[in-house]
Formats: structure tokens, C-alpha cells, sequence
């Protein structure tokens, strides 16, 4: 054999040894890929840590992915589910609630703000003006709206529940376990259907951090405190001799 054909009998052997080196390495995928900076941002507003992240990730293009749709929106119900042992669940649901807790003391805290802001801005109107005689010029039918050929009326909405009040709850915010025994009777009233809302009003002018840790306590969520409105959270601004006090409006 010459010298020529031994050199390139050896090129070539290297070449292939090389070619199947790399044939042997792991494609690059989720786990061994960089996070990049937005996800990276996402991580942390999630409080989760790289390798959290990352199996998040491979759970969003799991079976997973497919049978809770969504998931993309909680991380941590996504890896909740996919959670390989009970503390790891736990883990998990501890950092759910923490967020919902947090949640919740900012609704409360804007339906604060709405509610004193809705005083400075129509003093002496009440925010809900149905089944309440001399109050008719704040109804919604009352204002001028644009012409429309459906016969749709806002105030038709509220005329299927017009033969149903709100009650009207005065409580103290503290030393007071009749209070919340009647708040206790309002809302489960409320949930039977016999009422349609319960605006509470504190007495003794409470600050806005004790009504909030008040409400907290109580379980209110701030689905009904904020959005569907069933229950409001007032500082009482009349004077109440004794609570509590229930009315119906």
C-alpha cells in the first residue's frame, strides 16, 4: 500500500469518526435551550425558577396541553397538574393562593376608590335606583340614548329583579359578632335569590386597610365585589345608633 493511499485511508476514517460524533449529540430542545428575555420576564412574574419554567414549557406541548386548554395563561396550574408528588402540589397551590390573596386586596382596595370617587362626582346619587320611590330621574331610562331598532332596554334587565332589594347591611368593623352573624344571614340570603345585593356599611369610619382585611376574613372574592357588584363595601355616612342595622332598598 503507497503512502498516498495510507494518508487518505486515514483522512477518511477521521471523517467519519467525527460525522458520527455529531450524529450522537443530543438535538437541542426545550430542557437544554436558553430561556429567552421574555420568558425569562414571565418566569419571574410567576415566581418560578428556570427549570420550572422549562418543564412548563414542555407541559404546554403535552397531552397536557390538549386536555386543559389555556394553560399558557397559569403556569402554575400547569405544572399543579403534572406534579410528580404531593408536596410538589402543594408547593404550588401555596403559590395560587398567595397570588389570589394579593388579588384580592387590590380589588377591594380600587372598589374603595370607585366608591369614593362616585361620591365626589354625584353627591346625593345613589348607585343603584330601582324599586326606590323619588329616585327615577337616575334611572337609566331616564337619559337620552342613541335611536336603536332592537327594543333592548337596559333598565329591562333590571325589572326582572325589581320586586327583589338590596339590603342595605350597617355593621361595625370591630367587637361585633352579631355584625357578622348578620352579614353571615344577608349573604346567605343573597345566594338563595332573595335579595340581589348587599352593600355594606361600616360605622365608626374605619380605615380602608381594616375594611380590606375584613373582607378578607369574610371569604368575599373579588368577583362579587368587583365585577358582578353583589356586594359593595361602603363607610357608612349617616349616623347609626345601633348595629347591626339591616334595611332594604
Amino acid at each position: 500500500m503507497s503512502k498516498i493511499t495510507l494518508v487518505f485511508l486515514l483522512v477518511f476514517v477521521s471523517f467519519v469518526s467525527v460525522a458520527q460524533q455529531k450524529q450522537s449529540l443530543p438535538k437541542k430542545n426545550i430542557e437544554s435551550s436558553a430561556l429567552t428575555k421574555s420568558q425569562i420576564s414571565h418566569a419571574d412574574l410567576w415566581s418560578l425558577s428556570t427549570d420550572e419554567y422549562k418543564k412548563y414549557l414542555k407541559i404546554l406541548n403535552s397531552p397536557r396541553g390538549y386536555f386543559t386548554p389555556n394553560l399558557e395563561k397559569n403556569p402554575l396550574l400547569a405544572l399543579a397538574l403534572e406534579a410528580e408528588t404531593e408536596a410538589e402540589r402543594q408547593k404550588y397551590a401555596d403559590q395560587w393562593v398567595r397570588l389570589q390573596y394579593e388579588n384580592n386586596v387590590k380589588v377591594i382596595s380600587w372598589q374603595l376608590e370607585v366608591n369614593e370617587a362616585w361620591k365626589r362626582q354625584y353627591p346625593g346619587i345613589p348607585r343603584f335606583t330601582y324599586k326606590r320611590p323619588g329616585l327615577a330621574q337616575h334611572s337609566v331610562s331616564s337619559f337620552s340614548l342613541p335611536s336603536s331598532k332592537s327594543s333592548f332596554s337596559i333598565d329591562s334587565l333590571l325589572q326582572k329583579q325589581a320586586n327583589k332589594p338590596r339590603t342595605q347591611l350597617y355593621i361595625a368593623i370591630k367587637n361585633c359578632v352579631s355584625c357578622i352573624s348578620a352579614f353571615e344571614q344577608q349573604y346567605k340570603d343573597l345566594k338563595a335569590g332573595k335579595v340581589t345585593g348587599v352593600d355594606i356599611h361600616f360605622t365608626g369610619s374605619p380605615s380602608k386597610q381594616e375594611i380590606i382585611q375584613w373582607a378578607i376574613d369574610q371569604k368575599l372574592n373579588s368577583l362579587e365585589v368587583n365585577e358582578q357588584r353583589i356586594v359593595t363595601l361602603n363607610i357608612a355616612d349617616k349616623q347609626v345608633k345601633t348595629v347591626p342595622l339591616v334595611e332594604f332598598k
